[in-house]
């Protein structure tokens, strides 16, 4: 512990990069399911403020580490030196693709998801994998990682959401087919739709698992083995992944019982939106620290 907090602007630049990366969730997540639910304005300046907070404490943290480093003095110069980093850049990038990313939503989907996936890359930029440019494995296999990991927790995030304000918890597809075929952005999420996310968040999780794991090796390979610090906190993420994982085999076997019982699918899903949370906080956290 006393190793941790050694290192400066651990935990308010990991505050700041799990509140960017669930605002991007969000996002992927209302791309995932536009067909069948759609979040009012609200929901939109919500996720604004969420990635816009984030965004300025990473630029806050950025700011001391700067002043830091010129004796401790805000100056001109400081400001220019802020300005010329690559994290800065990086950060910008993402607050401005979060702004039309957000403008875009319901007007043009695949001009917002363009925007996400630039918001995408720059969060690749902003971490240590983007340190050596664009153009190594490196970074690619951590903005694909990140992606996939990311349009998973921001589909479960609103797929929560739809059950959790439904007004009854044991609904079963016979009944949301009869309020979907009427308006079906505003009927909650039912027995097939749950089904469908099963079968794709499966193969996703896989290749959430493949590509960390790949990005995991090379990591290893390119810091000769990994500092102590950032080995503990990759086996806090590790078993919060287990964690997750077990919810998830939970969930799909209650899919497959009958009669389906809402209430316990839905006390499930919250237990697995907890771990999946922790994951969240523990990858941000894990992002600032060296692997080497």
């Amino acid at each position: 512990m006393l190793n941790l907090l050694e290192h400066p602007h651990l935990f308010d630049g990991g505050l700041a990069r799990a509140m960017a990366y669930l605002a991007l969730a969000l996002i992927l997540g209302q791309l995932y399911w536009r067909h069948r639910l759609q979040q009012g304005p609200a929901w939109v300046w919500l996720v604004w403020f969420v990635g816009t907070t984030g965004m300025l404490l990473a630029l806050n943290s950025i700011w001391l580490s700067v002043s830091t480093a010129n004796g401790g003095q805000a100056s001109d110069r400081s400001m220019l030196d802020m300005l010329s980093t690559q994290f800065t850049r990086a950060w910008l990038m993402y607050w401005l693709g979060l702004c039309l990313s957000l403008w875009l939503l319901r007007r043009i989907p695949w001009l917002s998801l363009l925007s996400a996936i630039a918001m995408l890359l720059a969060m690749g930029l902003s971490a240590h994998a983007g340190e050596a440019g664009a153009l190594h494995m490196v970074f690619w296999l951590d903005v694909l990682h990140m992606g996939l990991a990311l349009l998973w927790l921001g589909s479960l995030s609103l797929m929560l959401l739809s059950r959790l304000s439904s007004p009854d918890a044991e609904i079963t597809h016979p009944i949301s087919a009869r309020t979907a075929a009427h308006s079906p952005a505003r009927a909650p999420i039912g027995l097939d739709d749950l089904k469908r996310f099963s079968m794709l968040a499966l193969p996703l999780f896989i290749t959430i698992l493949l590509s960390g794991l790949a990005r995991l090796g090379l990591g290893w390979e390119e810091n000769a083995g990994f500092a102590f610090t950032y080995a503990m906190m990759l086996l806090f993420k590790l078993s919060a992944v287990l964690g997750v994982m077990l919810c998830a085999w939970h969930l799909r076997k209650l899919l497959r019982h009958r009669p389906f019982s809402g209430k316990q699918f839905d006390n499930g899903l919250s237990a697995e939106y907890f771990l999946a949370l922790l994951l969240l906080l523990f990858t941000s956290l894990l992002t600032q620290l060296s692997p080497g």
